[in-house]
């Protein structure tokens, strides 16, 4: 057997110095003796002979090779001479792809194996069958293309594949069963993509199914080449100088790059034939083509193979906007304030310059907490003007409390206080303000309003999480204080007593009892764009562990891709099967998830335009509580939701620069006091639901 080792040990001069130094003899060090043996097999059961065995070093230090070998013709294979560590495996087979133990596509998903110095870990493995690609790469002309490299990417698991074309322009890639794409970068210095078959993002490439013991032909004609050159001027007509511009296909891979001349001119050659999207930027300024600000709104930019696209554009006119704030009782001027990214610094005014006259709205907030952050409303600026607007902020609330041990009494800090709204509470993405020596704090910056404390132990993760009660902590939000906070207040909440911890573990599972990864598990609902800061997410065998709970009944959200339901398979909190606590240990709940419905629809502005680049969520209207959220992708939604259930919807959409986003009231109902829109949701699939979204 061919055993090489790879890793050379090297004696160090100051120990070699002692040696010779010392006049006793010389202590030998301990050669580490511990190995690892075993038979591989093939797919069909017989001996894997000839097959190549890479050892890799497992832990902290996984991906440092160790050794290699070959298998006997008994498909024996063995290690010796190692360390007490953990290790990792990779087989082989002639001809075939790399795989790891056990039954893994990548060597960051290999399983570890444990040896010990002096004993022998017996490592069998039956290698998992392969399925071929393979085709034939041509140019526009019909000729083969050679030495070009080919890529397979996994898309089910993480796993690839790779070889250079022959001389006629074939491939043959062995990888194991699954999902892949084929990909090629078939120009010299370009980084250029293109997918089979013939495509420029891999979003849109043929999804090929690689069977074990199956072969997949897939051939492609390399794209004709083109350029795209242009002509960017200011909005008076004065070419822009200097102006960088970047061309990616429409899913934003990129393309090439220029500059504009002198004159405004710029040019992209060797282009692969397809459709892009342009973009330029010339000092804090970016636009799209043809005159939008949003990637999403952008009209194509069309090259044709063998032909040079010609394209002129101009920058949108500017004005600048001159922000001032004021309370808003008794309009008094504030000093310090910021508008998203500028800042007054004492002048009570913020100037935004070189704005592009559409409408757009703002972010105001005060420099502390003493005052609520505000949308400015649209506002549209005047070419070569400043556009003067006066903002009223309100004042905010302020709610204290103490932290303390319920069995000393004792005050405890680095404890977390969130207050949350009674009605669709939503945990902050991180912590909130955390409890000092003395176990107290102030929660600000409170919209006035009805408020329950929510607490988080974050330091100390042996006192468990609580709604704040009367008389000690609860796991039902119903049964917290209420908090009433006015505006420009500052209230004292109830004191928190807090308990020990123990846990909720499990299995989910869909109807038909096969494990569910990836599962998000939550005492409250996660949201497009926010971090709960206990997340838990199911294994592969649909296991999850929610510790650091207080010792009361507690209902649970599981959340797969969006679709929601809470402990018991419900659509909302009130109706969940709560699950009890105690502490130290760890109470069990399963959940097979039921099926949803299908909810899906259209977004629209007012004039028929779709709406796309955010999410909508659907939200329990009796609670609340988020049942489910998806992607808006040009104007269009389709997600899963449990059915015979009351909902409202809230969105968060681009519209040609802008970002617009709150609860869904259809325009025919805009106006003081219009409710948002409720719908019933069926038993059956599916539920269409279109919306027109109100724009400025």
């Amino acid at each position: 057997m061919t055993f090489a080792r790879l890793r050379r040990v090297a004696l160090s001069g100051a120990v070699l110095g002692a040696l010779i130094l010392s006049a006793a003899p010389p202590a030998m060090a301990a050669v580490p003796t511990g190995s690892i043996t075993g038979h591989l097999t093939t797919a069909a059961g017989e001996p894997a002979a000839e097959t190549s065995v890479w050892l890799y070093s497992g832990g902290e230090d996984l991906r440092d090779l160790i050794a290699w070998t070959r298998t006997e013709p008994d498909g024996s294979y063995r290690f010796g001479d190692l360390d007490t560590a953990p290790y990792v495996l990779a087989f082989a087979a002639p001809g075939g792809p790399e795989q790891y133990y056990h039954h893994k596509s990548s060597l960051g998903e290999a399983d570890s194996i444990a040896v010990t110095d002096g004993a022998v870990t017996t490592v069998d493995e039956r290698l998992l069958g392969s399925g071929t690609v393979t085709g034939q790469i041509r140019d526009t002309a019909g000729n083969a293309v050679p030495d070009l490299l080919v890529s397979l990417a996994r898309h089910d698991e993480p796993g690839s594949g790779y070889q250079m074309t022959d001389a006629d322009g074939r491939y043959s890639i062995a990888v194991l069963p699954g999902t892949y794409t084929v990909s090629f970068n078939p120009l010299a210095g370009s980084q250029q993509t293109q997918y089979v078959p013939g495509k420029l993002d891999e979003e849109e490439a043929r999804r090929i199914e690689v069977p074990a013991g199956g072969e997949v032909v897939a051939d492609d004609t390399v794209l004709g080449t083109g350029s795209l050159s242009g002509r960017l001027t200011t909005a008076s007509g004065t070419p822009l100088t200097a102006a960088d511009v970047s061309l990616s296909s429409l899913r934003g891979n990129p393309a090439g790059n220029a500059s504009t001349n002198g004159a405004g001119e710029f040019s992209i050659t060797g282009l692969l034939a397809g459709s892009y999207q342009l973009s330029y930027f010339h000092g804090d300024r970016s636009q799209y083509y043809r005159s939008k600000l949003a990637p999403e709104q952008a009209d194509p930019v069309v090259v044709t193979a063998n032909e040079e696209t010609q394209v002129t554009d101009s920058m949108l006119s500017t004005g600048s906007i001159r922000i001032s704030a004021v309370d808003a009782v008794t309009g008094s001027a504030i000093a310090n304030f910021c508008v998203d990214d500028w800042c007054s610094r004492g002048t009570g005014r913020v100037t935004i310059p070189d704005r592009p006259v559409l409408p757009q709205r703002f972010r105001v907030y005060p420099a502390d907490s003493s005052y609520l952050a505000t949308d400015t409303e649209w506002i549209k600026p005047v070419p070569n003007q400043t556009v003067n607007v006066r903002v009223a902020l309100r004042k905010s609330a302020r709610i204290t409390t103490t932290v303390l041990d319920r069995a000393t009494g004792l005050p405890l800090r680095d404890v977390c206080v969130d207050a949350l709204s009674v009605r669709n509470p939503q945990l902050p993405d991180g912590y909130g303000g955390c409890t000092n020596s003395a176990g107290k704090m102030t929660i600000g910056g409170l919209e006035p309003g009805s408020y329950n404390l929510f607490v988080n132990p974050v330091e100390d993760r042996s006192y468990g999480r609580q709604w704040v009660g009367a008389s000690g902590g609860t796991g039902d939000q119903r049964s917290a204080v209420t908090v009433v906070a006015p505006a420009g207040s500052t209230v004292a909440g109830p004191t928190v007593l807090l308990d020990r911890a123990g846990a909720i573990g499990g299995r989910v599972t869909d109807q038909s009892g096969a494990p569910l990864a990836d599962v998000r598990v939550n005492l409250l609902g996660y949201h497009p764009g926010s971090g709960p800061p206990y997340d838990i997410v199911t294994d592969s065998d649909g296991r999850y562990e929610v510790t650091g709970l207080g010792p009361y009944s507690w209902p649970l959200l599981f959340q797969q891709d969006g679709f929601g339901q809470w402990s018991g398979g419900v659509a909302d909190r009130h109706g969940a099967t709560p699950i009890t606590v105690t502490v130290g240990g760890t109470s069990s709940h399963d959940l097979a998830l039921r099926h949803g419905i299908e909810l899906r629809g259209t977004v629209r502005s007012q004039d028929g335009r779709p709406l796309g680049g955010g999410h909508l969520m659907v939200h329990n209207t009796g609670t609340g509580d988020l049942s489910s959220f998806a992607s808006i992708e040009n104007g269009a939604f389709s997600l899963s939701v449990l059915p015979n259930q009351s909902v409202q919807l809230s969105y968060g959409v681009s519209d040609d620069g802008r970002y617009l986003s709150g609860p869904y009231v259809p325009c025919s109902g805009q106006g003081p006091g219009r409710e948002p829109a409720v719908f019933e949701l069926p038993e059956t699939s599916p539920f269409t639901i279109d919306m027109v979204i109100c724009t400025p």
